[in-house]
């Protein structure tokens, strides 16, 4: 299954460079959409982040197939379709502020959850293309037991072919308050997927499990760039286990 063109980021470099100085941030100023459970009957939460070119409203249907009785979903929308403005294989400052601003939205729908009395711990982050790269990156930046995690066919932001952005974040996970606690954590793509290198795919659950999270890597053979039905069953199941799991 796909989400339209969901490439981390495929923009020439004029056009980004045009885009960047319009509008640094403006992710806040974009509606959190809902879905699933009401407030008063969640029992569980499901965060979903859209990859670049998609909608709040588009990755709420991709994932339909995940509800269950008492899952309530939250989708932000990125500015503009996308969470940041280059390749997330570019340097991290590169693509700073705006990935810090996506982290926030990320944080701002675990505040909304808890107020309703949802804690992490029965939370679920799932991103896909450059909403993963949005939810690994959330995941090293605040570490504490979540429900789960899902990175799908993203990375953490950096560059892998020189290792110094890719180590420096592995660098903030150490230095981070907090571990994962064994969170259990989904890294998934395929090995047919043109924007990904499987290098950075590993370097990027090796930072998660450095952080702390029970990571389960895994490459889909002939799967390009899109969320794969081996991906959907991990998630089924890790949110069958938190409904049973009483609050």
């Amino acid at each position: 299954m796909s989400e339209g063109d969901q490439s981390p980021t495929t923009d020439g470099e004029q056009s980004t460079q045009v885009d960047a100085n319009r509008d640094p941030i403006g992710h806040e100023t974009q509606s959190i959409l809902t879905a699933g459970a009401p407030a008063r009957g969640a029992e569980i939460a499901l965060v979903l982040l859209h990859g670049r070119g998609a909608t709040a409203q588009g990755v709420i249907n991709l994932f339909e197939p995940l509800y269950r009785h008492g899952l309530t979903v939250l989708a932000p929308e990125a500015y503009r379709g996308r969470w940041f403005p280059r390749s997330p294989t570019a340097p991290l400052e590169a693509n700073e502020p705006w990935l810090t601003a996506s982290v926030e939205r990320v944080e701002t729908c675990l505040e909304r959850v808890q107020q309703i009395g949802v804690p992490p711990e029965r939370t679920v982050v799932v991103g896909f293309s450059q909403g993963a790269c949005v939810a690994a990156t959330w995941a090293v930046r605040h570490p504490r037991r979540y429900g789960a995690i899902g990175v799908l066919s993203g990375v953490v932001p950096g560059a892998v072919e020189g290792r110094a952005d890719a180590e420096h974040e592995k660098t903030r996970s150490r230095e981070a308050v907090g571990s994962l606690e064994n969170t259990p954590v989904y890294v998934g793509c395929g090995d047919a997927d043109p924007n990904l290198s499987l290098e950075h795919v590993e370097a990027t659950a090796d930072t998660l499990g450095e952080a702390g999270g029970a990571v389960d890597l895994e490459i889909i053979p002939g799967v390009g760039h899109a969320v794969s039905e081996e991906a959907f069953a991990w998630l089924e199941s890790v949110i069958d286990r938190l409904k049973e799991t009483e609050t």
